[in-house]
């Protein structure tokens, strides 16, 4: 697929990797150190650069979506809710609300039920779902949105949607092993704690994979994996 690219910049990168890693292998120890630390910043440049340059595409495994529409939450629904976008995870919030930990809990899984999504749905792709259908308010980032590559959106919009990481390793077209390596670097790019606040600034920000229609925003139709609570 790279051979056949006529992007210019890609081309130079590949030709670089292929003259490091054809090369003959010098004696010295030091330099085959040195020889293999130029081919893995070689290939660490063609990554960067096919992520710059692949476009947002369909998703390329089946989702789940929700199976009844968004109604009103209790005024204790709406005050999980809440902490919940700010990235309050289940534990603080029962403290917070002195609540048991049971009933927040069920509260969850009622937030799931009311935006339509599948039991289990994890925290980052409920606030997605919470947010979609108008149940909770969208935060204040308080900062500017930080330049994303298409990689870096695509990973976005695949915690938006899923939970697994197999599932976020699919929708994102990266590696399983590369899911949360990728996450962290995102998380410390934006200054998200965690993916969950992450969406939340996603949506304060008005980042196009979740407001184009990518991680299918419209109330009824958000596909949803399941996952785990916090």
């Amino acid at each position: 697929h790279l051979a056949d690219t006529t992007d210019h910049q890609l081309l130079t990168l590949l030709r670089r990797t292929a003259v490091t890693a054809l090369a003959a292998q010098p004696a010295d120890s030091a330099e085959r150190i040195w020889r293999t630390a130029c081919l893995a910043t070689c290939l660490r440049d063609i990554h960067r650069a096919v992520d710059a340059a692949t476009p947002l595409r369909p998703p390329a495994v089946q989702r789940l979506y929700p199976s009844q529409p968004a109604v009103p939450l209790t005024p204790a629904e709406q005050t999980i809710a809440g902490l919940l976008v700010q990235g309050v995870p289940s534990p603080e919030i029962a403290r917070r609300t002195a609540l048991p930990y049971a009933k927040v809990r069920r509260h969850l899984e009622s937030l799931r039920t009311k935006s339509g999504s599948r039991r289990g749905c994890g925290p980052a792709a409920l606030v997605h779902l919470l947010i979609t259908t108008g149940q909770v308010g969208v935060p204040d980032a308080g900062r500017p949105a930080p330049d994303l590559t298409t990689g870096q959106m695509r990973l976005l919009r695949a915690h938006a949607t899923y939970s697994r990481v197999n599932d976020l390793a699919a929708d994102a077209g990266i590696a399983t092993s590369a899911v949360r390596p990728r996450t962290r670097e995102l998380l410390s790019l934006t200054g998200a704690p965690d993916t969950t606040r992450l969406i939340a600034l996603a949506h304060s920000w008005k980042l196009p994979c979740l407001t184009d229609g990518a991680a299918g925003t419209a109330p009824g139709t958000q596909p949803v994996s399941a996952g785990g609570d916090r």
